[in-house]
């Protein structure tokens, strides 16, 4: 059974160096958006995290990754009122100790499981 779990970052670079190494643990990047609530970065340095996603929206994105709660949706949307970056991923319950580890190894300021 597959997880989502959501993490706020206040720097965008980790928040991408997180994306990245869970797509290097063996997450998909397809399971993987990267939301900003600053101004979006450049298609290059999103490197490949986020782009469509900031296009369509932060809550297009978030809708994609099954996360059903209102509630829920409200915690997103104070991350990006904070201006913060959050990161949410669809993890199989196999990897998901070692996802969080990456968002903790990456100074994630708050993380959650949905």
């Amino acid at each position: 059974m597959d997880r989502t779990l959501s993490a706020f970052f206040d720097n965008r670079s980790d928040a991408l160096s997180a994306a990245d190494e869970l797509v290097a643990i063996g997450i998909s990047r397809e399971h993987i958006a990267v939301v900003s609530g600053s101004d979006p970065p450049d298609a290059e340095e999103a490197a490949g995290y986020g782009t469509d996603e900031e296009k369509r929206g932060f809550f297009g994105s978030v809708a994609d990754l099954f996360v059903p709660e209102a509630e829920e949706l409200d915690v997103f949307r104070e991350g990006v009122d904070r201006r913060g970056t959050t990161v949410v991923a669809k993890v199989a319950e196999s990897q998901l100790e070692r996802a969080r580890g990456v968002f903790e190894k990456h100074a994630a300021v708050e993380l959650r499981q949905h």
